[in-house]
């Protein structure tokens, strides 16, 4: 997208969860991003996502070229789940917390 990279289809074995192999995807992919990256997620998601500097935002601050397909999926999402979907955004200043720094 312009302006903006994006997670997506981020998935973890249900054996391998807890294991920190999410943790090691979403770090090494962050290493390569460069300027804002984006992700779409559940609400339940939002504190692990935190963890890597990524912030919820609304559809007004998401960057134009994803607003629409953003408004679209929470109304969509909303409707069948009975909650709205989350778009998080980090850019690239924002720090990856380290295991240490990880709230309990």
């Amino acid at each position: 997208y312009p302006g903006a990279s994006e997670l997506a289809s981020l998935i973890v074995r249900e054996d391998r969860r807890g294991t920190g192999v999410g943790r090691q995807l979403v770090r090494a992919l962050l290493a390569q991003s460069q300027g804002m990256t984006v992700l779409f997620c559940r609400p339940q998601l939002e504190s692990y996502y935190a963890q890597f500097g990524f912030c919820a935002i609304g559809v007004k601050e998401a960057p134009p070229s994803l607003r629409t397909r953003y408004a679209i999926g929470r109304f969509i999402t909303r409707l069948i789940v009975g909650r709205p979907m989350l778009m998080m955004k980090k850019t690239s200043q924002a720090p990856v917390l380290t295991t240490a720094q990880q709230p309990a």
